[in-house]
């Protein structure tokens, strides 16, 4: 059985998803120039998708350092 502790992090890493990894495959073979150009009908860039994964990534990283520094 989990601790609260071990399980909320499980929760939180559960969060995390796989769409950084996703994304990053997706614009894989694009250009700098290409990156700048609208990704369908988003109305974000590939590189604001990109980064806004990679600061979602971040987050949650921080999120789950801080729940590990918590004492039981």
């Amino acid at each position: 059985m989990l601790t609260p502790k071990e399980r909320a992090i499980q929760i939180v890493k559960g969060a995390m998803g796989d769409d950084l990894e996703r994304a990053e495959r997706a614009f894989r073979h694009l250009d700098k120039n290409q990156m700048q150009e609208e990704y369908g009908a988003s109305g974000k860039t590939c590189q604001q998708i990109l980064n806004g994964y990679k600061e979602q990534r971040a987050e949650i990283l921080e999120v789950i350092k801080w729940l590990e520094g918590i004492p039981c």
